[in-house]
């Protein structure tokens, strides 16, 4: 069963958006995402950053959460990894390849 983790960066917007630039970096070098990745979104928000990853399986969730790639990537960035909140996914519809956002 899919499954969405919720994770929610508390802090200053710009402060987490550096480092969470940084994790992503890390992850995309290193090659193709965690089996069982399905979606990965940011948000900024008021108050931080949420992050909602929607993954095949709540074992590939916490096999990717657990990855050295993840792991290593986060404490690089300056960061401690925080662990998600898990939702069973309901629906999830996917319209197409997104285009990747820019960046201001």
């Amino acid at each position: 069963m899919a499954v969405v983790g919720i994770t929610d960066l508390v802090g200053d917007s710009k402060e987490l958006l550096a480092k969470y630039d940084k994790v992503s970096t890390a992850i995309r070098s290193a090659g193709p995402p965690s089996p069982g990745l399905i979606s990965h979104t940011c948000v900024i928000r008021p108050e931080g950053l949420r992050i909602a990853n929607v993954w095949e399986s709540e074992a590939d969730l916490w096999s990717g959460y657990n990855s050295d790639t993840f792991q290593n990537a986060v404490k690089s960035a300056g960061m401690e990894a925080v662990r998600p909140t898990v939702f069973p996914v309901h629906n999830y519809m996917y319209f197409g390849a997104p285009q990747p956002a820019s960046t201001p």
